[in-house]
């Protein structure tokens, strides 16, 4: 596990594997553990990257229960806030993001 951010956000991060790089995002109330089967498949050939999000497993927990009320989780702030740790956490990693759409 690696932990990553500043103190009272820092993110938990399990990171195995080698390749690609392959980011498991789990949803809300789940944990890293939620991908346990897939980061195993996968890490043959990727390198997996399986963070708890803020408030979620190993992570930092904010102390305002705002913060975990349903209405809130998809606010503007909250998407920026996310995508600017997932971004920290992919240039610790030396990853060099490649985004694209996955088929739904």
């Amino acid at each position: 596990m690696t932990r990553i951010g500043p103190p009272g956000r820092a993110l938990e991060v399990e990171v195995s594997g080698g390749g690609p790089a392959l980011l498991l995002l789990h949803g809300f109330t789940g944990s890293a553990a939620s991908w346990s089967t897939v980061a195993a498949s996968q890490g043959a050939h990727h390198l997996v990257i399986v963070p708890d999000l803020l408030g979620h497993g190993r992570s930092d927990a904010p102390g305002d229960p705002a913060s975990y009320v349903l209405d809130g989780q998809a606010d503007r702030q909250m998407v920026d806030d996310l995508l600017e740790e997932l971004m920290l956490l992919l240039r610790v990693l030396r990853v060099q993001p490649r985004l694209r759409e996955a088929p739904i």
